[in-house]
């Protein structure tokens, strides 16, 4: 999990973490998903946070 919320990470010039949220939302996901094998809001494989380092 520590992985997934640090490869997620956004941290701006001043060395702030701008995403925590987000990123603590991609690690809840792939968390269910492991355990159940079900997306907590249906949305795809990457959800929010992926959107986000993708930008």
């Amino acid at each position: 999990m520590f992985a997934i919320v640090t490869n997620v990470l956004d941290v701006d010039e001043t060395g702030q973490v701008t995403n925590y949220a987000d990123a603590e939302y991609r690690a809840a996901q792939w968390i269910r998903r492991a355990c159940d094998g079900t997306r907590s809001n249906g949305s795809p494989p990457g959800g929010k946070a992926t959107r986000v380092l993708a930008g």
